[in-house]
């Protein structure tokens, strides 16, 4: 498919960093080829999430049933997680918070609810992961469980829980990390040479293309550094907190501090972004110029 000509703003899928590339122009990226059609994103990856209606409250179950669908209710994001919360009391409600790190757990018919007495709910869950703010999985041992105490109180609308653990955070099965969970590549340039390495990770898969710009802006994980060539500004970011895909074109737009970097950094902040953010499902072409074609991810690592 030929590209079509438009004004030279950063023609990449990502039009990675207007900031950048039109405020201090192309200068020092290679210009000795033409604008070319980029990968397709994986097919395998262009379906939808297929969409799962959440549990609420009913004031006909139990105070086990209300604790064990508290944790399932959470599969669904939706509205500040909103269908969880109706398991909870007003002020339990406002005194939860989700955060971005996931716990994942085996499956619901694994939970094992006790009531020791009349206001206190203990579950015992088979965690098997957790995935912190940043996507990154971490495995727990097959054995490991957490035991959850929660506090419940009856109500006009039925039994509801009053108080939760301290930093509780977010609680989903494995079924649903699946489902609404895409496993991508952050690409970061390397210290030597023209390649970029990549960090697995698991992000949602609503906004992905969003995600996948900020990771690819932030800093890698303290383990990876050795490798990582650091040269962007600090305090390089999106302008705006979003990226918008239009026609299976992802625009992405920088904050002015990008402006600052020198020419060899502008030419890895091509590569990673357009590497990473290309992985979304709805960026189906690319129009890369050869700043970012020159540069190779390096897959051996993830082998």
């Amino acid at each position: 498919m030929s590209p079509r000509r438009r004004p030279p703003r950063a023609l990449v899928a990502v039009a990675a960093a207007a900031s950048v590339f039109a405020t201090a122009g192309c200068v020092g990226l290679p210009s000795t080829s033409s604008v070319a059609p980029g990968k397709a994103v994986d097919a395998k990856d262009d379906s939808e999430p297929l969409a799962v209606e959440p549990l609420t409250a009913s004031a006909y179950d139990d105070p086990r049933q209300i604790a064990t669908g508290f944790l399932r209710a959470q599969m669904s994001a939706h509205d500040d997680y909103q269908a969880a919360r109706t398991f909870l009391t007003g002020d339990a409600s406002r005194r939860w918070k989700p955060g971005t790190a996931v716990t994942v757990f085996a499956g619901d018919s694994d939970i094992t609810a006790t009531r020791p007495d009349t206001t206190t709910v203990r579950l015992s869950v088979p965690v098997v992961a957790t995935i912190d703010a940043d996507g990154h999985l971490v495995r727990q041992p097959s054995t490991t469980r957490r035991d959850l105490r929660f506090t419940v109180s009856s109500t006009a609308g039925g039994w509801r829980l009053s108080q939760v653990p301290d930093g509780l955070g977010v609680w989903i099965s494995s079924t649903d990390v699946a489902r609404l969970f895409s496993r991508v590549n952050v690409y970061y340039p390397a210290a030597y040479g023209r390649s970029l390495v990549p960090d697995p990770r698991l992000l949602p898969r609503q906004g992905l293309a969003t995600a996948l710009a900020r990771a690819a802006l932030s800093a890698p994980p303290q383990w990876l550094r050795p490798a990582i060539a650091t040269s962007l500004p600090t305090g390089t970011a999106l302008a705006v907190d979003a990226v918008p895909v239009r026609d299976g074109e992802a625009d992405v737009a920088l904050s002015g501090r990008a402006s600052a970097a020198d020419n060899p950094a502008r030419a890895a902040l091509w590569a990673s972004v357009t590497a990473t953010v290309m992985q979304a499902r709805r960026c189906a072409r690319s129009r890369c110029a050869s700043a970012a074609r020159v540069w190779r991810p390096i897959t051996c690592l993830l082998r």
